[in-house]
């Protein structure tokens, strides 16, 4: 677990250099990622921090913000198309966890672009594809 937690530090430090040396920042990127930016932060400090036990939790956390974030991108257009363009670039911001993104998208598009047209929330669509527990416990 610590050699784990070591490589993914590494990799966070590692693809950070780029960006000081280019003269862009992450901001420039994208529109998104000022809203990610904290999530980002957040889910990687709870990947070092978690017992192998809480993946699930992990898991649980990177659904919502996915979903969350496909939502802003979107804006109105809501389509199977636009929600795979706006995937690909949501899961790029998410990196190192951007594995279990495009795992989720993948495994569930049609799923996701059934939740976020019909207006579900992100828990809503993650507890729907069993990737969280309800929290009410039904």
């Amino acid at each position: 677990m610590t050699s784990w937690a070591l490589l993914l530090l590494a990799s966070v430090l590692l693809a950070t250099p780029g960006l000081t040396f280019s003269g862009l920042n992450p901001e420039d990127n994208d529109l998104m990622t000022p809203d990610l930016g904290q999530e980002k932060q957040f889910l990687e400090s709870l990947v070092l921090e978690s017992p192998q036990g809480d993946q699930l939790a992990i898991k649980c956390k990177i659904c919502k913000v996915t979903i969350q974030a496909l939502r802003k991108a979107l804006g109105n257009d809501i389509t199977q198309e636009a929600i795979k363009q706006a995937a690909s670039l949501v899961c790029r911001e998410l990196f190192p966890l951007d594995g279990i993104c495009k795992e989720i998208i993948n495994k569930f598009l049609d799923k996701i672009t059934q939740g976020i047209m019909n207006g579900k929330s992100p828990e809503e669509i993650c507890v729907k594809l069993r990737i969280c527990k309800s929290e009410k416990g039904l």
